[in-house]
């Protein structure tokens, strides 16, 4: 079986730090449908006008979705800060003039020292929500919101439904810029 590196063309570092997240910004997933519709076209050239046809269809989903998202976070200004656990929102937050601010760096829990710069950046920003990712376990978050007197709510970055969590993401983390 071959692998098709669906991620061909697309930088993945952002500030330094590698995001494999790419599948939660809309602009993101156009290139990795071209990749994915080129490796389909190469194996199966018969079926070449079955994938463009699909592939059409799929794109003109993702615009429609990428301008729900654009509609969304429209005229949000400079107050496009947002809080994550877990950073898996890097690629989303750059499509829509967000900034993500992730707790955890590096798959590793934060020392007391990075909470204590958490706690001070949330106050300093008047940041009262803290999103996490729901496959994670919830006591560690719901533990760490109460401590900097946050919110604490699920976003599911693995969803089935991925056009529907990402609109609903985007609701809930354009209520927390508020």
């Amino acid at each position: 079986m071959e692998i098709v590196r669906t991620y061909e063309g697309i930088e993945r570092r952002i500030r330094g730090r590698s995001d494999p997240h790419i599948w939660l910004s809309p602009p993101l997933v156009f290139q990795q449908t071209r990749n994915i519709l080129r490796a389909l076209i190469d194996k199966d050239p018969l079926s070449t006008s079955f994938y463009i046809k699909n592939y059409r269809e799929f794109i003109e989903e993702i615009g429609s979705l990428d301008s729900q998202l654009l509609e969304i976070f429209k005229g949000i200004g400079k107050r496009n800060h947002f809080v994550v656990y877990h950073p898996a929102w890097t690629h989303f937050a750059r499509a829509y003039n967000l900034e993500q601010i992730p707790i955890e760096r590096e798959g590793k829990e934060p020392s007391l020292s990075q909470l204590r710069q958490v706690f001070k950046l949330l106050r300093w920003l008047n940041i009262d929500t803290i999103f996490y990712q729901i496959q994670f376990p919830s006591r560690t978050i719901n533990i760490l919101a109460k401590e900097l007197v946050c919110k604490a709510i699920p976003l599911d970055p693995l969803a089935y439904g991925w056009k529907e969590e990402l609109l609903r993401s985007a609701k809930l983390i354009k209520t927390a810029l508020r």
